[in-house]
């Protein structure tokens, strides 16, 4: 029997359970009460699991609360952040993308075509994931989560994101570029959805290049410098805490910063929050992507 939608949002939201069931900071009655607390917070609506579940239920309860609810997967996701490790963090991110990107793609790609999608993006890596999802969507997505680095983890990233008509949405944009890098076999299955996929829409001929498009022309003589914008501000629900913000330009060209993640930090951590933000700036800003020397900044300027 094929497999439907349905059928893969739901195996989706098992490995969510089975991702939060990993950390014991998660699934421990504190771990839960208190993730439960920031989703309520986050969605401005309350939660009530059946406690009179066994444990591993509960837990399951939960997410399928947060699936029903707007934005009740991300507030889960922030909230992971908060009471678990990096590792549990990271796998619940990427099946909270997927269930976006299955969400958004129901109804243009088929099951079929999403489990090919997958087996041949999976294990890709793409390096400078940031920089390809910035140049592709103008910047109308946040950047991709730390660790997001594969293929697949930027396709999922793009699928919400849409487009004008007759334009060919980001992720579609996405599979082109991806295409490229992958081996025959696997190259020709995305390609030949790319060209269905278009051919359905009636979409014009893309371009010849398939690497997203290259900075503009700057004024000779001028310096081509990465910025690090940081803003520091009272955190609105909790004044006795300081809310990091932080916008990113690693190339020359148009104008368009990249928002970052937001920090809320007590004012001791000010300084080692701020520190790290330039530090991971300097990493990715450092690690080439895909433009090419030319087109890449010499200085790194960090505003406050």
């Amino acid at each position: 029997m094929p497999h439907r939608f349905t059928t893969l949002r739901l195996r989706t939201e098992l490995d969510l359970v089975r991702a939060l069931e990993t950390c014991t900071a998660v699934t421990d009655e504190g771990g839960l009460r208190l993730r439960q607390d920031y989703v309520q917070d986050a969605v401005a609506e309350r939660l009530q699991p059946r406690r009179h579940l066994l444990p591993g239920l509960v837990l399951r309860d939960l997410v399928r609360l947060c699936v029903k609810l707007p934005d009740g997967l991300a507030a889960l996701a922030v909230a992971v952040d908060f009471v678990g490790d990096e590792t549990t963090a990271r796998a619940v991110r990427l099946c909270v993308a997927e269930l976006d990107a299955l969400a958004a793609l129901e109804g243009e790609l088929s099951a079929a075509d999403w489990l090919m999608l997958r087996d041949c993006l999976w294990e890709r890596v793409l390096p400078d994931a940031a920089r390809v999802a910035y140049e592709i969507t103008a910047d109308r997505l946040s950047r991709p989560p730390a660790g997001h680095e594969t293929l697949w983890h930027l396709f999922v990233h793009l699928a919400p994101c849409n487009a004008a008509p007759e334009v060919d949405p980001p992720w579609l944009v996405f599979l082109r570029f991806a295409a490229a890098r992958l081996d025959p076999p696997a190259r020709a299955h995305v390609e030949r959805l790319v060209q269905t996929t278009a051919d359905r829409w009636d979409l014009p001929e893309p371009p010849a290049h398939l690497d997203p498009i290259p900075p503009a022309d700057r004024p000779a003589g001028e310096e081509p410098t990465a910025h690090l914008m940081i803003q520091i501000e009272p955190a609105a629900a909790r004044p006795d805490q300081l809310l990091v913000s932080s916008w990113r330009q690693w190339d020359l060209g148009p104008w368009r910063p990249v928002r970052g993640e937001e920090h809320t930090v007590a004012a001791t951590e000010l300084q080692a929050t701020v520190e790290q933000l330039i530090v991971d700036m300097e990493a990715e800003w450092g690690a080439g992507g895909t433009r090419d020397d030319a087109g890449r900044a010499r200085t790194l300027a960090v505003e406050f």
